[in-house]
């Protein structure tokens, strides 16, 4: 009877370190509230992103059950960042014709299909004309969908850019006339017309701390350090130009990856959230790239030959990253994070993601906790130390040890 206490005992006391060791590897941690069925979606504070991998690949959901069992919630991660979908339209040239000095080209379609983009490209590569979208069934009754739209090409040794892309709200006609005023025919090449969807994710605004503009006049360069207030992710920027002139100049967009100080200085080291890009003043001023976790963007803006131009305005945003995690065991769940150290988990729901459903139950964090309290100044748990942990392991086995001899003398 002695033994089987002891075995309990043991097993109890296995099973607890166990439960510990697998919480005690991440720094912290907060309860998960609200907890309702299956499914259930935690959305991730902004003060997480400063303790975890820049991949988020150091988290995990774990529960510990009235039994003191440990049991790790698979979850999915939804970034809810921009999907986009394209259908192309099959649409014929059916005439061209001029009145003036406006051209005209007539398209066929189907007026049972759903367009919202034409691109259209020309063999001129140096153009700057405007243009007067419209739709009709029958060919007698035009309705204007755009007009005085701005499509510009400019082709040289500096500068190679296009903009020639139509885009309005859903439209359903039978027939497209595009009017463009020009000195010249425009030679039309091929036109693409198709209804491009997105699904845009939650987008919040990142609050920001400071903003240096410099002028490199050796480069012609505009250089904005934009300084958020904490650590977030960012796949947005939105640029405000106070000038009421044309202009077109490149932009690269940069995100700090790390730093370090010497006895001098700090120094930053920078990684390109986008490039290849251009601020132009009729295209929209809103950028977006891959999300990245920073709190510091580079903008540089390449002025050429030409004056900076007046910035008074400069929006970021991020997209809310969320959790979806599958709970199935009744337990007290906690989410852990920040162990850089951890792989990326490899769970079954990635593989059936189409089965998770999307009205997941909304629960709520607790403050953070340490897991690991010496890293706040707090006395480290006994636990925590590898040899206290080693020496009750030891003890451990001798007490079964020394228990099965004193059984088997007995038997003899």
């Amino acid at each position: 009877m002695k033994m089987k206490n002891k075995l309990l005992f043991l097993a109890f006391l296995l099973n607890g370190m166990n439960s510990f060791c697998q919480i005690n590897g991440y720094e912290y941690k907060r309860e998960i509230s609200g907890i309702k069925g299956q499914w259930n979606a935690i959305e991730l504070p902004d003060q997480v992103y400063s303790k975890v991998s820049t991949d988020l690949s150091d988290i995990r959901v774990y529960g510990i059950t009235s039994k003191n069992d440990t049991i790790e919630a698979p979850y999915l991660l939804s970034k809810n960042e921009v999907n986009q979908s394209s259908t192309a339209a099959d649409f014929k040239l059916i005439n061209e014709s001029k009145n003036g000095k406006a051209y005209y080209f007539t398209f066929l379609g189907n007026e049972k299909v759903i367009i919202n983009q034409i691109n259209l490209n020309f063999k001129q590569r140096n153009y700057d004309w405007r243009i007067k979208l419209e739709g009709s069934l029958d060919q007698h009754a035009w309705f204007t969908i755009a007009e005085n739209y701005r499509i510009l090409s400019i082709k040289n040794d500096l500068t190679n850019y296009q903009f020639n892309k139509i885009a309005f709200p859903d439209s359903k006609y039978k027939y497209y006339r595009i009017g463009i005023v020009a000195n010249e025919k425009p030679e039309l090449l091929s036109t693409n017309m198709s209804f491009q969807k997105e699904r845009h994710g939650i987008l919040k605004n990142d609050a920001i701390k400071r903003i240096q503009i410099t002028q490199d006049k050796k480069r012609k360069q505009t250089i904005v350090d934009i300084e958020l207030k904490m650590q977030v992710p960012v796949c947005k920027l939105k640029i405000g130009v106070k000038d009421n002139l044309d202009y077109y100049r490149p932009v690269q967009i940069e995100y700090l990856t790390d730093s370090f100080k010497t006895e001098k200085s700090w120094y930053f080291n920078y990684g390109p959230a986008q490039d290849g890009i251009t601020l132009s003043s009729i295209d929209k001023k809103d950028f977006e790239f891959k999300s990245c976790i920073t709190n510091k963007l580079r903008i540089t803006i390449d002025n050429q030959d030409n004056q900076p131009l007046t910035i008074n305005k400069f929006e970021i945003l991020g997209y809310k990253n969320i959790l979806i995690t599958r709970i199935q065991v009744p337990a007290r769940y906690y989410l852990c994070y920040g162990r850089k150290s951890s792989m990326k988990p490899n769970y079954d729901l990635e593989q059936f993601s189409y089965k998770i459903s999307d009205l997941a139950n909304q629960t709520t964090l607790g403050k953070e906790e340490f897991v690991n309290p010496t890293k706040s100044g707090v006395t480290e748990p006994l636990f925590s130390n590898k040899v206290w942990l080693w020496g009750i392991m030891s003890l451990i086995i001798l007490m079964l040890g020394w228990s099965t001899l004193k059984m088997m003398k007995k038997k003899e």
